[in-house]
């Protein structure tokens, strides 16, 4: 992953999962859907992208919880192409442990949590 981001035309910016657009916690949301509800929330998730002003032509979304989120991303940006990376747990404990995430992930300073 951290290769496909030193590209240029590859931009690793947005770090925001889709859900952050829904109006009702997830997934209660996702049962009422219509195409005009998934377009919007779509739109929201795209000018969020755009906020960070980067002109990559990829985007690279890094946000853990996206993975929990691919049926409704594929559903909301239907021309979107995915690349579901797995990396040995270690590997991702420890990139875990040692980023600084605050309070937003309270499992990630916490070894016998990842490890366990």
């Amino acid at each position: 992953m951290e290769q496909l981001c030193k590209h240029t035309t590859i931009s690793a910016q947005a770090r925001a999962a889709l859900a952050f657009g829904l109006a009702t916690p997830f997934p209660a949301d996702c049962a009422d859907m219509t195409p005009s509800s998934a377009g919007k929330l779509a739109n929201q998730y795209l000018a969020h992208i755009d906020s960070f002003g980067d002109s990559a032509l990829r985007v690279v979304d890094k946000m853990p919880a996206n993975s929990l989120l691919l049926g409704l991303a594929a559903a909301v940006l239907p021309g979107a192409h995915f690349v579901y990376v797995r990396r040995h747990a270690i590997d991702t404990c420890w990139s875990i442990y040692k980023r600084d995430f605050s309070d937003s992930h309270g499992y990630s300073h916490d070894m016998e949590n990842l490890g366990g």
